[in-house]
């Protein structure tokens, strides 16, 4: 693995349901091929504009996948509103960032949630916005061209410096960073990707991200790269200082 050993870590199965405590964040990591008395199961708790954009997916694969994925995000958030899966509505903010009104003991539940391929990650905290991104590290992608125009001319010329067989896994890292930090802010990946520096120095797995002048009215994130696994490379950022995260398989 191209980063640091810290970023390997242990997810755990666990029983009964895990508090969600302040300061901690809680990451789930999640199959989408299963079978087919989940799939249904996950299929009966959607809302009918889910069940709408599933049936609009022509190929299986995709729409099972799908309907996994949103099965899993709504019965995550039924245990930590304690509400049935099914009655769950979401709030979209401006660019599509789904949100929940609900709150909990007067603390407004964050949550965010990401998928590639078979995995799909969610992250949850109490009142502190987030977002995380996966991505697969087979893609088939030209790395070298996108971060020559998408990126900052400090982050291409760090990534390039990569041997060919490290350079995509830098790139893709690199990518989960970006997203992660644009859904956190709430804007996905629509913004300029060359606005701010994540990737300078892609084999260190935390940073500090600043907005604005401190302390006069700027926020700053904080950003964790890890591996949910050897085919997958992930990141989250979450507002404010480091907290404590834990694991989870869902």
């Amino acid at each position: 693995m191209l980063l640091d050993v810290a970023t390997r870590i242990e997810w755990r199965a666990v029983r009964p349901w895990p508090r969600l405590e302040a300061g901690e964040i809680h990451l789930w990591r999640a199959g989408l091929d299963v079978d087919e008395k989940s799939r249904q199961r996950f299929a009966a708790s959607l809302s009918a504009r889910e069940r709408e954009r599933a049936t609009r997916l022509r190929m299986a694969r995709h729409r099972h996948r799908y309907i996994a994925g949103r099965g899993t995000a709504r019965e995550l958030l039924s245990h930590y509103l304690d509400r049935p899966p099914s009655t769950i509505r979401f709030e979209l903010g401006p660019y599509g960032k789904p949100a929940v009104p609900n709150r909990v003991a007067g603390k407004q539940l964050c949550f965010n949630y990401t998928d590639s391929q078979d995995m799909a990650l969610y992250a949850f905290a109490y009142d502190c916005e987030l977002g995380v991104d996966l991505e697969g590290l087979a893609r088939k992608i030209e790395y070298e061209r996108i971060a020559l125009r998408k990126f900052s001319d400090r982050e291409s010329k760090a990534l390039l410096e990569f041997s060919d067989s490290q350079g995509k896994q830098a790139f893709l890292a690199c990518w989960t960073r970006k997203e992660a930090y644009g859904k956190a802010k709430g804007f996905g990946i629509c913004y300029p990707l060359d606005s701010v520096d994540l990737c300078t120095d892609c084999t260190t797995p935390f940073m500090t991200i600043t907005d604005g002048a401190l302390p006069d009215g700027g926020e700053y994130w904080t950003l964790q790269q890890f591996y949910p696994n050897d085919n997958f490379v992930a990141a989250i950022v979450y507002a404010g200082d480091a907290r404590r995260l834990r694991y989870f398989d869902y």
